[in-house]
This record gives structure tokens, C-alpha cells and sequence, in this order.
């Protein structure tokens, strides 16, 4: 697990200090069943705004229960249009790492993955 909060921390430290202004980074712990958490970022800026996937994108066997949906209420994310989002004001590591901490817990405890199983990371920069 500390293997993927240091990449899941680099990788939004990277869409806040390199590319531009439509940056965006995915995190897929389990591609079979499309569980992903992805943010934007632009940059120089310190806000990040992070989407958890919901049941509108997910296949009926993977859809997420009434339970899981309250979990991901009470991680702090909201219902949106789609996903579930939440937004962030994150200007140094420790607050990616705090970040990447809330990943990794909505993966393990949402989505019913491993907390050693690798995440897949895809950085876009713009």
C-alpha cells in the first residue's frame, strides 16, 4: 500500500507542476470492473477536483450497493451529475499525501480492492 500512496501522491503533485491547464490523472485498481478515481489539475494551481466513479459508468455485476454508495458519502464525496466528486486545496506533499490516503481507503473500502494490489496510473498533461 505505501508503494501506491507515494505514486498516487507523485502523480497529482505532477498535474499540479508540469503540463498546463486541462492536466488530468486516472487511478484504476481494477480495470475488469472499471473502478477508477480520477482528478484534474491545472498548472500553479492548488486545487484539485477528484471524481470517484459511480454506478452510471459501471456494468450491472459491478454496480456499487446503497452500503457503498453511504461509504462513499461518509469519505466525503457527493453526488454529481456522473461521478462522485469532491474537491481539494492541496499546495504540498503532505496534503497529496492526505489525498492519497483518502484514494487509497475508498478503494479498499468502497470498491472492495486489496490494499496491495497495484493501482494503474495514467497522468495526462496538457
Amino acid at each position: 500500500m505505501e508503494e501506491n500512496l507515494a505514486n498516487i501522491a507523485a502523480a497529482l503533485r505532477q498535474i499540479q507542476d508540469d503540463g498546463g491547464d486541462g492536466n488530468f490523472v486516472v487511478f484504476t485498481a481494477d480495470p475488469a470492473k472499471n473502478y477508477y478515481i480520477q482528478f484534474v489539475g491545472e498548472l500553479g494551481h492548488d486545487d484539485l477536483f477528484g471524481e470517484a466513479v459511480s454506478n452510471e459508468f459501471l456494468e450491472r455485476p459491478y454496480r456499487l450497493t446503497p452500503a457503498q454508495e453511504k461509504r462513499l458519502r461518509d469519505l466525503g464525496w457527493q453526488e454529481g451529475e456522473g461521478n462522485f466528486y469532491q474537491e481539494w486545496f492541496a499546495s504540498n506533499d503532505e496534503a497529496r499525501q492526505k489525498i492519497a490516503q483518502l484514494v487509497m481507503q475508498t478503494f479498499v473500502e468502497v470498491y472492495n480492492i486489496s490494499p496491495a494490489q497495484p493501482v494503474d496510473i495514467v497522468v495526462n498533461l496538457e
